[in-house]
């Protein structure tokens, strides 16, 4: 249990006899419980302090109860010192403040764990609070979708703080996150290198830990760039697939019926139906690459022609071409045969 004081003293032994000395043995609160062991000394009482860290909010009690220390961006407050008796088994338990989240203990215990400890001396314990927390990911969603990988270059950077991270070649040069205070604003961009097409997917766990749209492309602005901006609400995962140069198929305006798309060199298989379009409809190529994209209809579709980049005549099934700047979009026009 905690104790009442660290200022314990010793009196003086009865009168010795004749020529004896007095003796005097004090326990001084700063100095620790090391002194000489008297046999008429009370027990020394080692203290217990709590420090804070992180940019998180939290709480620290104990049990036996005494500690109650509260923890705000890494400082804390409160019944946060405290002494116990000697040999007695002190438990800590951590409480975080929603949205942070309570990363763990350092000094006498570690992980996330209850901290418990035998108080046989002085013990100073850290507990850190971290608010939500960012992860930035790069690359195509494990799950898949209608787009590849890229290997395009940027800059994604962070306000406030200044902190940035690189995408080379479609992947981050280093791991990418950013803590903040709950509640705090947090601003992310991403900025492609010039040239080069940049975001073109962008998605994470439902409900995105922040709102992002695409930068309106026009002149004098390159296209691919992405900005996402709030109030982390908890920590979470951001991915962007960032591209070079973006080959891309999909379906006309008005278009009906449905069909196959397909270039097996480029990897191209894409599905395109009157309400969606699925397979691999977007990938990488390099600057110059021959496209060759065969369109299949279903028995019940009517082909009627390519717009983009094609150099076929429309009515061809066949759009070919030479890869030329950062992005390429094919759209096929089809009319369902069907009543």
């Amino acid at each position: 249990m905690p104790h009442p004081s660290r200022h314990l003293q010793v009196s003086p032994s009865p009168a010795p006899a004749r020529g004896a000395v007095a003796i005097l043995v004090a326990c001084v609160a700063l100095g620790g419980c090391d002194g000489p062991t008297v046999a008429s000394r009370p027990p020394c009482a080692p203290v217990l302090s709590i420090q804070g860290a992180g940019r998180g909010d939290g709480r620290v009690t104990s049990s036996p109860a005494g500690i109650d220390c509260a923890v705000r961006d890494g400082v804390a407050s409160g019944a946060c010192t405290l002494p116990f008796d000697s040999g007695s088994v002190v438990t800590l338990a951590a409480t975080v403040a929603e949205p942070s989240e309570f990363a763990g203990w350092s000094g006498p215990c570690a992980g996330a764990a209850s901290c418990v400890l035998t108080m046989a001396g002085d013990h100073a314990a850290t507990a850190t609070f971290d608010g939500p927390t960012l992860r930035v990911l790069a690359g195509a969603p494990p799950s898949g979708g209608t787009v590849g990988a890229g290997r395009g270059d940027a800059i994604i950077r962070f306000a406030p703080g200044g902190a940035s991270c690189r995408v080379v070649t479609g992947a981050l040069a280093e791991p990418c996150r950013v803590t903040t205070r709950p509640g705090e604003l947090l601003s992310m961009t991403v900025e492609p290198d010039s040239g080069e097409a940049g975001v073109i997917q962008w998605g994470g766990p439902s409900p995105l830990p922040l709102p992002c749209t695409p930068f309106p492309s026009g002149p004098g602005v390159a296209p691919g760039r992405l900005a996402c901006a709030g109030a982390l609400p908890r920590s979470g995962e951001l991915r962007v697939n960032v591209f070079r140069r973006y080959l891309s198929v999909s379906r006309a305006a008005g278009a009906s019926g449905s069909g196959r798309v397909t270039d097996r060199a480029l990897g191209i298989d894409c599905v395109v139906a009157t309400a969606l379009v699925s397979g691999t409809c977007g990938v990488e190529v390099e600057a110059g690459a021959s496209v060759s994209l065969v369109y299949a209809p279903d028995a019940a579709t009517l082909f009627q022609g390519w717009t983009g980049p094609c150099a076929a005549p429309a009515t061809s099934r066949t759009c070919a071409f030479a890869m030329q700047g950062a992005r390429q979009t094919a759209l096929v026009g089809t009319r369902s045969l069907l009543p």
